[in-house]
Protein backbone atom coordinates (compact mmCIF):
# COMPACT_ATOMS: atom_id res chain seq x y z
CA UNK A 1 0.00 0.00 0.00
CA UNK A 2 3.01 2.57 0.99
CA UNK A 3 4.16 1.62 -2.53
CA UNK A 4 0.85 2.20 -4.43
CA UNK A 5 0.87 5.39 -2.14
CA UNK A 6 3.71 7.05 -2.76
CA UNK A 7 3.01 6.46 -6.65
CA UNK A 8 -0.22 8.36 -6.41
CA UNK A 9 1.64 11.45 -5.01
CA UNK A 10 4.56 11.26 -7.58
CA UNK A 11 1.46 11.64 -10.32
CA UNK A 12 -0.03 14.80 -7.88
CA UNK A 13 2.92 16.28 -8.39
CA UNK A 14 3.46 16.29 -11.76
CA UNK A 15 -0.38 17.42 -12.00
CA UNK A 16 0.35 20.24 -9.97
CA UNK A 17 3.50 21.63 -12.45
CA UNK A 18 1.16 21.59 -15.19
CA UNK A 19 -1.54 23.17 -13.47
CA UNK A 20 0.86 25.62 -12.10
CA UNK A 21 2.50 26.30 -16.18
CA UNK A 22 -0.79 26.24 -17.59
CA UNK A 23 -3.76 27.06 -15.21
CA UNK A 24 -2.93 30.68 -13.89
CA UNK A 25 -1.91 33.70 -15.32
CA UNK A 26 -2.09 36.24 -11.90
CA UNK A 27 0.16 36.66 -9.00
CA UNK A 28 -2.91 34.84 -6.96
CA UNK A 29 -3.07 31.81 -8.90
CA UNK A 30 1.32 32.03 -8.95
CA UNK A 31 0.64 32.04 -5.02
CA UNK A 32 -1.66 28.96 -5.08
CA UNK A 33 0.66 27.20 -7.54
CA UNK A 34 3.57 27.37 -4.75
CA UNK A 35 2.03 26.43 -2.14
CA UNK A 36 0.54 23.44 -3.91
CA UNK A 37 4.02 22.52 -5.32
CA UNK A 38 5.58 22.95 -1.32
CA UNK A 39 2.42 20.41 0.22
CA UNK A 40 2.97 18.16 -2.93
CA UNK A 41 7.09 18.02 -2.31
CA UNK A 42 6.26 17.94 1.47
CA UNK A 43 4.12 14.66 0.33
CA UNK A 44 7.03 13.61 -1.48
CA UNK A 45 9.34 13.89 1.21
CA UNK A 46 6.91 11.93 3.39
CA UNK A 47 6.36 9.02 1.09
CA UNK A 48 10.11 8.72 0.35
CA UNK A 49 10.47 8.93 4.47
CA UNK A 50 7.85 5.72 4.33
CA UNK A 51 9.42 4.18 1.75
CA UNK A 52 12.87 4.13 3.56
CA UNK A 53 11.06 2.77 7.19
CA UNK A 54 9.97 -0.13 4.85
CA UNK A 55 12.47 -1.04 3.09
CA UNK A 56 14.58 -1.03 6.97
CA UNK A 57 11.89 -3.21 8.56
CA UNK A 58 11.72 -5.81 5.36
CA UNK A 59 15.96 -5.63 5.58
CA UNK A 60 15.50 -6.30 8.86
CA UNK A 61 13.21 -9.25 8.37
CA UNK A 62 15.01 -10.84 6.16
CA UNK A 63 18.46 -10.64 8.63
CA UNK A 64 16.16 -12.60 11.14
CA UNK A 65 14.91 -14.85 8.72
CA UNK A 66 17.17 -18.22 9.62
CA UNK A 67 17.12 -21.10 7.02
CA UNK A 68 18.43 -22.61 3.95
CA UNK A 69 18.28 -19.49 1.46
CA UNK A 70 19.45 -19.88 -1.96
CA UNK A 71 21.47 -16.63 -2.78
CA UNK A 72 21.54 -15.11 -5.99
CA UNK A 73 22.88 -11.61 -6.78
CA UNK A 74 20.43 -9.29 -9.01
CA UNK A 75 21.17 -9.83 -12.45
CA UNK A 76 19.20 -8.02 -15.20
CA UNK A 77 20.51 -9.88 -17.92
CA UNK A 78 19.96 -14.22 -18.04
CA UNK A 79 22.90 -15.45 -16.66
CA UNK A 80 23.37 -18.92 -17.14
CA UNK A 81 25.76 -21.08 -14.71
CA UNK A 82 26.59 -24.93 -16.12
CA UNK A 83 27.59 -27.63 -13.09
CA UNK A 84 28.49 -31.06 -14.09
CA UNK A 85 28.12 -33.75 -10.88
CA UNK A 86 29.96 -37.13 -10.72
CA UNK A 87 33.10 -35.97 -11.97
CA UNK A 88 35.75 -37.04 -13.49
CA UNK A 89 34.19 -39.84 -15.82
CA UNK A 90 34.75 -41.59 -19.40
CA UNK A 91 33.47 -37.83 -20.92
CA UNK A 92 34.81 -35.45 -18.88
CA UNK A 93 37.14 -34.58 -21.56
CA UNK A 94 34.51 -34.23 -24.60
CA UNK A 95 32.70 -32.44 -22.29
CA UNK A 96 35.32 -29.99 -21.78
CA UNK A 97 36.45 -29.78 -25.08
CA UNK A 98 32.43 -28.70 -26.27
CA UNK A 99 33.03 -26.25 -23.17
CA UNK A 100 36.18 -24.89 -25.21
CA UNK A 101 34.71 -24.87 -28.14
CA UNK A 102 31.85 -22.47 -27.49
CA UNK A 103 33.88 -20.34 -25.16
CA UNK A 104 31.88 -21.16 -21.82
CA UNK A 105 33.44 -21.32 -18.83
CA UNK A 106 31.35 -24.37 -16.44
CA UNK A 107 31.73 -25.21 -12.61
CA UNK A 108 32.63 -29.30 -11.84
CA UNK A 109 31.97 -31.09 -8.44
CA UNK A 110 34.10 -33.52 -7.57
CA UNK A 111 34.15 -36.89 -6.65
CA UNK A 112 37.47 -38.27 -5.08
CA UNK A 113 37.00 -42.29 -5.56
CA UNK A 114 36.25 -41.87 -9.02
CA UNK A 115 39.79 -40.27 -9.45
CA UNK A 116 41.25 -43.44 -9.99
CA UNK A 117 44.54 -43.10 -12.81
CA UNK A 118 46.47 -40.64 -14.26
CA UNK A 119 43.73 -39.79 -16.76
CA UNK A 120 41.40 -38.81 -14.35
CA UNK A 121 44.25 -37.05 -12.03
CA UNK A 122 44.73 -35.27 -15.93
CA UNK A 123 40.96 -33.93 -16.86
CA UNK A 124 40.54 -33.08 -12.92
CA UNK A 125 43.59 -30.46 -13.48
CA UNK A 126 42.66 -29.94 -16.86
CA UNK A 127 39.28 -28.58 -15.76
CA UNK A 128 41.28 -25.85 -13.73
CA UNK A 129 44.09 -25.24 -16.13
CA UNK A 130 41.11 -24.27 -18.71
CA UNK A 131 39.64 -22.14 -16.22
CA UNK A 132 36.74 -23.45 -14.97
CA UNK A 133 35.30 -23.32 -11.38
CA UNK A 134 35.95 -26.74 -9.41
CA UNK A 135 33.78 -27.64 -6.60
CA UNK A 136 33.74 -30.80 -3.85
CA UNK A 137 30.31 -33.17 -3.94
CA UNK A 138 31.79 -35.91 -1.75
CA UNK A 139 35.11 -38.31 -1.75
CA UNK A 140 32.49 -41.27 -1.52
CA UNK A 141 28.99 -40.10 -2.61
CA UNK A 142 27.70 -43.54 -2.39
CA UNK A 143 28.46 -43.80 1.54
CA UNK A 144 25.97 -41.15 2.26
CA UNK A 145 25.18 -43.59 5.27
CA UNK A 146 28.31 -42.34 6.81
CA UNK A 147 29.04 -38.94 5.82
CA UNK A 148 26.06 -37.94 6.92
CA UNK A 149 25.67 -39.11 10.31
CA UNK A 150 27.57 -36.67 11.73
CA UNK A 151 28.36 -33.23 11.13
CA UNK A 152 32.32 -34.77 11.61
CA UNK A 153 32.12 -37.50 9.54
CA UNK A 154 30.75 -35.12 6.57
CA UNK A 155 33.44 -32.70 7.11
CA UNK A 156 36.12 -35.50 6.85
CA UNK A 157 34.86 -36.80 4.18
CA UNK A 158 34.46 -32.96 2.64
CA UNK A 159 38.25 -32.54 3.53
CA UNK A 160 39.56 -35.76 2.41
CA UNK A 161 38.20 -34.79 -0.74
CA UNK A 162 39.35 -31.04 -0.81
CA UNK A 163 43.06 -32.35 -0.44
CA UNK A 164 43.07 -34.74 -3.13
CA UNK A 165 42.00 -31.74 -5.49
CA UNK A 166 44.39 -29.53 -3.91
CA UNK A 167 47.69 -32.16 -4.59
CA UNK A 168 46.30 -32.53 -8.16
CA UNK A 169 45.65 -29.12 -8.92
CA UNK A 170 47.52 -27.11 -7.01
CA UNK A 171 43.98 -25.19 -6.45
CA UNK A 172 42.10 -24.89 -3.07
CA UNK A 173 38.66 -24.88 -3.17
CA UNK A 174 36.20 -23.79 -1.21
CA UNK A 175 32.49 -24.79 -2.76
CA UNK A 176 30.44 -27.85 -1.85
CA UNK A 177 27.71 -29.67 -3.55
CA UNK A 178 25.90 -31.93 -1.21
CA UNK A 179 25.21 -35.41 -3.05
CA UNK A 180 21.59 -35.25 -3.68
CA UNK A 181 21.66 -31.63 -2.66
CA UNK A 182 20.63 -30.27 0.32
CA UNK A 183 17.34 -31.05 0.14
CA UNK A 184 18.20 -34.84 0.18
CA UNK A 185 20.53 -34.13 2.34
CA UNK A 186 17.57 -33.32 5.12
CA UNK A 187 16.42 -37.04 4.26
CA UNK A 188 20.03 -38.79 4.51
CA UNK A 189 20.31 -36.74 8.35
CA UNK A 190 16.85 -37.80 9.10
CA UNK A 191 17.73 -41.50 7.84
CA UNK A 192 21.08 -41.86 9.59
CA UNK A 193 22.10 -39.31 11.75
CA UNK A 194 19.85 -36.95 14.00
CA UNK A 195 17.49 -35.07 11.89
CA UNK A 196 17.63 -31.43 11.42
CA UNK A 197 19.94 -31.22 14.12
CA UNK A 198 22.35 -32.66 12.09
CA UNK A 199 22.41 -30.80 8.96
CA UNK A 200 22.09 -27.32 11.20
CA UNK A 201 25.69 -29.24 12.87
CA UNK A 202 27.03 -29.97 9.09
CA UNK A 203 26.18 -26.66 7.11
CA UNK A 204 27.63 -24.24 10.38
CA UNK A 205 31.11 -26.77 10.25
CA UNK A 206 30.84 -25.70 6.22
CA UNK A 207 30.23 -22.28 6.93
CA UNK A 208 32.81 -21.82 9.43
CA UNK A 209 35.32 -23.53 7.43
CA UNK A 210 34.75 -20.72 4.84
CA UNK A 211 32.46 -23.17 2.16
CA UNK A 212 29.92 -22.35 -0.02
CA UNK A 213 26.94 -25.00 -0.16
CA UNK A 214 25.41 -25.03 -3.88
CA UNK A 215 22.59 -26.53 -5.31
CA UNK A 216 20.86 -25.66 -8.72
CA UNK A 217 17.85 -24.77 -10.70
CA UNK A 218 16.96 -27.93 -12.86
CA UNK A 219 18.45 -31.25 -12.83
CA UNK A 220 18.93 -32.05 -16.82
CA UNK A 221 18.32 -36.05 -16.31
CA UNK A 222 20.94 -36.70 -18.64
CA UNK A 223 22.12 -39.10 -15.88
CA UNK A 224 19.59 -41.92 -17.44
CA UNK A 225 21.41 -42.96 -20.15
CA UNK A 226 18.60 -44.08 -21.79
CA UNK A 227 17.03 -40.73 -21.95
CA UNK A 228 16.21 -39.05 -25.09
CA UNK A 229 18.59 -36.37 -25.38
CA UNK A 230 15.36 -34.16 -27.68
CA UNK A 231 13.11 -34.50 -24.25
CA UNK A 232 15.81 -33.76 -22.15
CA UNK A 233 16.08 -30.87 -23.97
CA UNK A 234 13.04 -29.28 -24.17
CA UNK A 235 12.52 -29.64 -20.24
CA UNK A 236 15.87 -27.49 -19.80
CA UNK A 237 14.44 -24.84 -22.42
CA UNK A 238 11.15 -24.44 -20.59
CA UNK A 239 12.86 -24.30 -17.43
CA UNK A 240 15.35 -21.49 -18.29
CA UNK A 241 12.77 -19.55 -20.42
CA UNK A 242 10.68 -19.24 -16.81
CA UNK A 243 14.01 -17.45 -15.27
CA UNK A 244 14.21 -14.92 -17.65
CA UNK A 245 10.67 -13.40 -16.75
CA UNK A 246 12.03 -13.53 -13.23
CA UNK A 247 12.83 -9.30 -12.99
CA UNK A 248 15.94 -8.85 -11.32
CA UNK A 249 17.44 -12.73 -11.19
CA UNK A 250 17.63 -13.70 -14.60
CA UNK A 251 19.99 -16.33 -13.38
CA UNK A 252 19.23 -20.19 -14.05
CA UNK A 253 21.49 -22.87 -12.52
CA UNK A 254 21.94 -26.50 -14.50
CA UNK A 255 22.73 -29.66 -13.30
CA UNK A 256 24.11 -32.16 -15.77
CA UNK A 257 26.59 -35.23 -15.40
CA UNK A 258 29.02 -36.91 -17.64
CA UNK A 259 27.40 -39.75 -19.99
CA UNK A 260 27.22 -40.27 -23.46
CA UNK A 261 24.00 -38.16 -23.17
CA UNK A 262 25.54 -35.21 -21.44
CA UNK A 263 27.80 -34.78 -24.43
CA UNK A 264 24.96 -35.35 -27.20
CA UNK A 265 22.98 -32.45 -24.87
CA UNK A 266 25.13 -30.33 -24.10
CA UNK A 267 25.87 -28.38 -27.58
CA UNK A 268 22.28 -27.87 -28.01
CA UNK A 269 21.53 -26.92 -24.45
CA UNK A 270 24.41 -24.28 -25.04
CA UNK A 271 22.82 -22.91 -28.33
CA UNK A 272 19.18 -22.83 -26.47
CA UNK A 273 20.30 -20.71 -23.66
CA UNK A 274 21.77 -18.87 -26.16
CA UNK A 275 18.61 -18.12 -28.01
CA UNK A 276 16.67 -17.62 -24.88
CA UNK A 277 19.24 -14.69 -24.16
CA UNK A 278 21.65 -16.18 -21.80
CA UNK A 279 24.38 -14.70 -23.85
CA UNK A 280 26.74 -14.70 -20.47
CA UNK A 281 28.19 -18.16 -19.36
CA UNK A 282 29.64 -17.99 -15.41
CA UNK A 283 31.11 -20.38 -13.20
CA UNK A 284 30.05 -20.23 -9.35
CA UNK A 285 32.51 -18.83 -6.87
CA UNK A 286 32.51 -19.07 -3.37
CA UNK A 287 30.52 -16.57 -1.65
CA UNK A 288 29.31 -15.40 -5.36
CA UNK A 289 26.22 -15.76 -7.01
CA UNK A 290 24.27 -18.97 -6.11
CA UNK A 291 25.18 -20.59 -2.65
CA UNK A 292 23.19 -21.61 0.24
CA UNK A 293 23.03 -19.26 3.43
CA UNK A 294 23.69 -20.36 6.81
CA UNK A 295 22.34 -20.54 9.26
CA UNK A 296 19.79 -23.32 8.73
CA UNK A 297 16.22 -23.53 10.63
CA UNK A 298 13.89 -26.61 9.31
Amino acid sequence: MRIVYILITFVCLALSIVFMYFGFSNKSGITDANNMLAEQEQKVKDAQNNLNELQQTLASKKEEKSGLELQVRYRTEPTAFLTFNSVPSSNTAKILDILKENNVKATFYITGSLIQTDEDRAVVKRIVDEGHAIGIRAYGSDNVSEIFSSAEKYMEDVQKCAAMIKDITGTETKLVRMPGGTERAKSYCTQYGNGTETLREIMKSLHDAGYSVTDWYTDAGDYDSSASASSLLEVVKTAASSRTQNDGYKTYILLMYGTDVSVELLPDVISALKELGYNTFEKIVPGGYAYIKYPVDY
